[in-house]
């Protein structure tokens, strides 16, 4: 039987009386690359993390290839990108990819071929600890590690923040072809519009606890043509919305 890749259903998160996310429904299916958006304090993280497993889930599911987030089999098909400040400050960048690999969905091989990657990817860098890094030679490295293995699902909480022009778009090319070449999914969240516009195949939008529209890339290819951005899309579907001005 074929479960989709993400299917969330009556999800809802409080933190003590804020509602952040409000019977949230949600589905994503294989190959496919999504942008979440939405304004600060929309939810955005609070979700991913959710789908993560490191936030329970108060009310709802949230199933990953037919899995609950959370468990051994969700975890193993999961990549996520940890936050920058997580990895242990003392160890180099070569150093994470053993200790994550270790728990991760790889073994020896396919760690050994990050490491060969990230350090052409990280230059003099590879054996810095990550104390001296700066932030978008971390921010590359908690990419790295959430790409360790073959992760069916891949979650990325604004990681194009802190990158140079070139190592973005490595990243939005590499995220392209693991798509479209072994079948995985993206998400995505991000607050750079235009950065990821032409990328995704679909970009959904986080509003009041809910995905309250979603645009296809042919919706946004003809919004171009109509001389409209993605942000103009937005920005009047948020105003046309009550309770958002």
């Amino acid at each position: 039987m074929s479960h989709p890749r993400l299917q969330i259903q009556d999800l809802r998160l409080r933190y003590g009386s804020r509602q952040v996310l409000n019977d949230l429904h949600w589905e994503i299916a294989a190959a496919q690359l999504i942008a979440l958006i939405g304004p600060n304090g929309s939810g955005k993280t609070s979700l991913l993390r959710s789908v993560a497993g490191s936030l329970p889930v108060q009310h709802g599911s949230i199933l990953i290839d037919g899995h609950a987030a959370g468990s051994e089999s969700a975890r193993h098909a999961l990549g996520y990108a940890i936050s920058v400040e997580v990895p242990p400050a003392e160890l180099s960048l070569s150093d994470c990819i053993p200790i994550v690999g270790t728990s991760a969905r790889c073994g020896g091989s396919g760690c050994t071929n990050a490491g060969t990657g990230g350090s052409l990817w990280f230059g003099e860098w590879w054996h810095t600890p990550v104390e001296a890094c700066s932030l978008g030679t971390r921010q590359k490295l908690s990419v790295l590690l959430a790409l360790l293995g073959a992760p069916r699902l891949i979650v990325l909480d604004e990681s194009l923040n802190g990158l140079d022009p070139a190592s973005a778009r490595h990243l939005k090319r590499h995220l392209r072809e693991r798509v479209d070449s072994d079948g995985s999914s993206v998400i995505l969240a991000t607050h750079g519009l235009s950065a990821t516009e032409r990328d995704v195949d679909r970009v959904a939008l986080l509003l009041d606890g809910q995905i309250a529209h979603q645009w296809m890339q042919s919706e946004l290819c003809s919004a171009r043509e109509r001389g409209e951005s993605l942000e103009d899309l937005v920005a009047d579907r948020m105003e046309a919305l009550p309770n958002t001005a």
